[in-house]
């Protein structure tokens, strides 16, 4: 099962893409795309997703196609889905 993976700002850019096309078994959850991304990527990924234990940032928001999922990583994904990973920008 594939699904795509957006990153915008920070992650983006420590990571040197904006986007990628990702085989994740079937069924997969957040979680199970979150130790991929992880094992994948290394601790550019983690410093910025990942939180102790392995849970997701508090600062890090994840969205499914259209629907944020809030702190839920037990979410099912589907063949298709897009996935964003979204680190708020504060300032001004």
């Amino acid at each position: 099962m594939k699904v795509k993976v957006y990153y915008t700002t920070q992650l983006k850019q420590a990571l040197g893409c904006n986007c990628e096309e990702i085989d994740v078994g079937a069924p997969a959850t957040i979680r199970q795309l979150l130790d991929q991304l992880s094992q994948s990527h290394g601790e550019a990924f983690d410093e910025l997703v990942l939180a102790k234990q392995g849970n997701l940032s508090p600062s890090m928001l994840v969205c499914v196609g259209n629907e944020f999922t809030g702190r839920d990583v037990s979410m099912r994904l589907n063949d298709g889905d897009e996935v964003t990973f979204l680190s708020p920008v504060s300032g001004g």
